[in-house]
Order: C-alpha cells, then sequence, then structure tokens
C-alpha cells in the first residue's frame, strides 16, 4: 500500500489480528477481538486447526460448482479498512465460473453496511505455482484479491502473498509479499484493463524466492533482498472488498445496492513439494520463420519440465541460432514456456539452427540427457 506506515499502525494497534490490511486477506477469529463485531463460523474453527500443516497436494479447479471437500465461504468480519462483512450468499456458480458480489447488506445478514464474499481453502499449501483466471471489478474503492495467507488466529506468524486489483485503476496491478506481518508492495503497470476481460495472474513460491506471472509472462520477482521472504504454509484465498480511510492508497468504497462483482473463472495450485524442479529439461522445442523485408527472421518456443514432466515456470532458456544471434535467451512463464525470436537473417540464407546450452534458475538443475529434443531446425518461409 502506499499509505503503508499509517494502516499498518491501525491494523496492529485496533484490530490486533487482522491480516494484510492491503491484501484483503481475514484471520479467523479476528472478530472476536474487535468488540464482537461478527462472529466466528465452524468452519473457521476447522480451518485454524488446520493451518499449520500445508496439505501441498496439487489442484485444479475450475469452478463449477463449490467443492466443499477443498473450500469454505467465509462468514464474519473484518474491522477498518474493511466495509463489509464476509457471507457465503455472496458467493453464486453460473456459466462456469465464480461471481463474488460486494453490495450494500440491505438484508442486514451481517452488522456491516456492505457484505460480499471470500473463498478460501480448507487446507494450506506453501512452495509451488498459484494460478488464477479472473476478471475484476472497476468499481472505485473496490479490491479484487487472489492470495495465500497465514497468521497470529492459525498459531502462525502473519506471512502472505498477495495479487490485488483496485477498482480506483484497473489498469495496474500491486504484487505483494508478506513475511511476519512486514509487506513489500509493487505497483506495475498491466497495459490492459483487468475489468475488460478474463486474464491469468500466477505466482511461484520457493524457499528463495517469488516470482508473479501475467498471462504467462514474468513480470516482477522477489529474492529476499527487500526483507526475508514468507516461509508459513498458509490458505489460498479469492475476495473482494470495499474500503473505507485507505486513502490515498484506494479511494472510499460508496455502499450501494447495484452488485460490483469479481468473477473468477478457475483456479490451481502445482505443488514444488510433492514435484520438485530440481532437474530441468526441455519437453518440447519448435520453429517457425516469417518474411522481413528483404530478408527473414526465425523464431522457437521451447518448454520447459522437470523430472514429473510438470511445467516449470521462471526457468531461464540459454542458446541461440547459427545465423541469426548467440547468445539469446528467454524466461519461462507460467505454462513452463517462452520464445526466442532472431535477428534479420539474409535471404541467401536457406535456414538456421536453434541449440538450447543451458536452462538455469532458482533450485534448478538442467539435466541435458533427459531433453526431450535439444536443437530445431528453422527453414527460410
Amino acid at each position: 500500500m502506499k499509505n503503508t506506515f499509517r494502516l499498518a499502525v491501525t491494523c496492529v494497534s485496533a484490530l490486533l489480528l487482522m491480516s494484510a490490511c492491503g491484501g484483503g486477506g481475514t484471520a479467523e477469529g479476528q472478530a472476536s477481538v474487535q468488540g464482537g463485531e461478527g462472529s466466528v463460523s465452524p468452519a473457521s474453527m476447522k480451518a485454524a486447526s488446520i493451518a499449520a500443516t500445508a496439505t501441498s497436494a496439487s489442484f485444479d479447479d475450475e469452478l463449477l460448482s463449490a467443492d466443499t471437500a477443498r473450500w469454505y465461504a467465509a462468514n464474519w468480519s473484518n474491522g477498518d479498512p474493511f466495509v463489509n462483512a464476509w457471507h457465503p450468499n455472496q458467493l453464486s456458480f453460473q456459466d462456469g465460473r465464480m461471481n463474488i458480489r460486494l453490495e450494500a447488506d440491505v438484508a442486514r445478514l451481517t452488522a456491516k453496511p456492505a457484505i460480499s464474499g471470500e473463498y478460501r481453502t480448507i487446507g494450506t499449501y506453501q512452495y509451488g505455482l498459484y494460478k488464477a483466471r479472473l476478471i475484476a471489478s472497476r468499481t472505485p474503492g473496490t479490491i479484487s484479491a487472489f492470495f495465500t495467507y497465514t497468521g497470529p488466529a492459525s498459531g502462525t506468524q502473519h506471512d502472505e502473498i498477495d495479487v490485488e486489483l483496485k477498482g480506483d485503476d484497473p489498469t495496474r496491478v500491486q504484487v505483494n509479499y508478506w513475511t511476519n506481518g512486514v509487506e513489500h508492495p509493487t505497483l506495475l503497470d498491466l497495459g490492459f484493463d483487468a475489468s475488460a476481460a478474463y486474464h491469468d495472474y500466477a505466482f511461484r513460491w520457493t524457499s528463495t524466492g517469488i516470482q508473479w506471472f501475467v498471462d504467462d509472462k514474468l513480470v516482477h520477482q522477489e529474492n529476499g533482498s527487500r526483507g526475508p521472504l514468507p516461509v508459513t504454509a498458509g490458505l489460498i484465498m479469492l475476495n473482494h472488498w470495499g474500503t473505507v480511510g485507505a486513502s490515498p492508497w484506494s479511494s472510499d468504497y460508496i455502499i450501494s445496492s447495484t452488485p460490483s462483482v469479481m468473477g473468477v473463472e478457475r483456479v490451481s495450485f502445482t505443488s514444488e513439494l510433492a514435484a520438485s524442479n530440481a532437474v530441468v529439461s526441455v519437453g518440447a522445442l519448435a520453429g517457425s520463420a516469417y518474411p522481413d523485408a528483404k530478408g527473414w527472421r526465425a523464431s522457437i518456443s521451447v518448454a520447459v519440465r522437470n523430472a514429473s514432466g510438470v511445467a516449470v515456470p521462471g526457468a531461464v532458456v540459454k542458446g541461440g541460432f547459427t545465423v541469426g544471434g548467440a547468445p539469446l535467451s528467454c524466461t519461462s512463464g507460467s505454462n513452463g514456456m517462452c520464445s526466442i525470436t532472431s535477428a534479420k537473417i539474409s535471404a541467401a540464407a536457406k535456414s538456421t539452427t536453434f541449440l538450447v546450452r543451458n536452462i538455469t534458475g532458482t533450485a534448478m538443475t538442467y539435466d541435458a540427457t533427459k531433453n526431450a529434443v535439444a536443437s530445431v531446425v528453422v527453414v527460410k518461409p
């Protein structure tokens, strides 16, 4: 958050167990330390009791319906800067997606003037690739969030990793990580309006770094140089909330009976505990070519996989063309793929060959003997 210091003081002194002020997380049981505001559901007690151990199991949920074996809907309140409480009625599954609605609590289902939904896992997760396909709200004063969270209510330190889209400016995304209650936010330009269409948002969390991806492209990474990285397994959460008193980080949400909606089409987690990236190789390599004035260019696409055949994000592929440039490199996105394009090649050259020389990355070891293919010939178009 831009006003990190002021809001951090508010969280610590007045809200005690509240999770990230800017991250949208909530903490089980916190209502009891906020003057009786809201109530703690039996589901929240269940989550708190198992939050100490990561489940680490990979999953891919298309959100066609509520999966009560993995998820539950929150039913309690946060304090400021959340203007709304959480209620299961605000989650709906239709047309192949989950919608989270924020609106005035006209039915008085909660003690707050506004009501919204939060979908969170029952189990906790640690190192791996987290990915959600969603569309953000463009309503001013709202936050559309995808994140991990754990904190004192679960008997742990406050660790969190965030993807936050603010209704004030849906052309930017805030990525953030919290370690023991200290945050490290970064605001990034998206190059598109996140409220206009669905896009993929992802982060890869390892013991030595965090990488954020948008539409399978690496957009930001942290290695702990700004502060220690999170270490504690947490819940996976999706929520949509309205802010109050969070200026200048966000304007105040104007409570309305017209819903502000965040949509989510898919959410997945690929564990790196169950399928280590320690040994990586080339899973596939393809080439293509296109004319360029009086010459042409070659392009290759490479897929990086681990020993279990799982896509590896954040891998740096190094190689080069026999004609068209070397050394060259690219970094795999959240789908484990990246591409490299050659310099302009003379029309006299009938072909060029791309050869993968090395793959490097956090906690990765390249084993060329496991490559499905290491080179590809690209022919002049």
